[in-house]
């Protein structure tokens, strides 16, 4: 499996706190069958973006060490960012730097309101730029937007990735199904924050998956992130 969305770097977000949690959540993505973890800290336009991409950079240098150093078995890790849609996207001249490396695809968290006109304005404009938008856990928001702001975000040609602990929930587990066999929702996110309330449960959605909608779906999923990651 891949899994699109995770906090694992340590000490850069409101993720993993050190590398010794980090190591630990990457043994847990690895007893979970995961191949590729996309690394995806938080991204606000509150702080400097080059200096972000620095200390990012940093601290997988540091992590990777670390692991060899210690002989220590772990998947791939793609560097990326989970990029905030705020109004300060427009202005932001290194957004090439916000996108998962070596790809044109950026993960985009959308802002916890009604989709108004000005949020699809910034959202038009990172697709004017020529990016591929994947959007962070869609089904986040069914509590303040309605079926015509999700149909608006995926006439775009956005794709949706969702947190397998959404299917967990029964407040999300229908409405993440819902979008899964509509097409919207085509990739799956552990967004892994530490080894407790926000942890990996990759292979139980997985197995929610395969139970209700077969096997082939999961296989199209991870075709899918093959595909934003430029492997295929």
């Amino acid at each position: 499996m891949i899994d699109f969305h995770s906090h694992l770097l340590p000490g850069i977000d409101d993720g993993s706190k050190n590398v010794r949690m980090s190591v630990a959540m990457l043994n847990e993505s690895k007893m979970q069958k995961i191949d590729i973890s996309v690394a995806t800290p938080h991204f606000y336009f509150n702080k400097d973006t080059e200096k972000m991409i620095q200390k990012r950079d940093k601290v997988f240098e540091k992590l990777i060490q670390y692991m060899e150093k210690k002989n220590i078995d772990f998947p791939e890790i793609i560097l990326g960012f989970e990029v905030y849609l705020s109004r300060d996207i427009l202005d932001e001249p290194n957004l090439d730097g916000l996108l998962i490396t070596g790809t044109n695809t950026m993960l985009v968290e959308m802002p916890l309101a009604k989709w108004n006109e000005d949020i699809f304005k910034r959202l038009e404009f990172l697709l004017y730029k020529g990016y591929d938008i994947i959007i962070a856990h869609p089904e986040r928001y069914q509590e303040v937007c309605g079926k015509e702001e999700y149909d608006r975000l995926f006439s775009y040609g956005c794709v949706g990735q969702f947190n397998a602990a959404s299917l967990i929930y029964p407040n999300t587990r229908e409405f993440t199904f819902s979008m899964i066999k509509e097409g919207k929702i085509k990739l799956i996110g552990s967004d892994a924050h530490n080894l407790g309330t926000r942890a990996n449960i990759m292979e139980i959605a997985a197995d929610f998956i395969r139970k209700r909608l077969g096997d082939e779906v999961l296989d199209n999923m991870k075709d899918t992130a093959e595909h934003y990651l430029g492997r295929r």
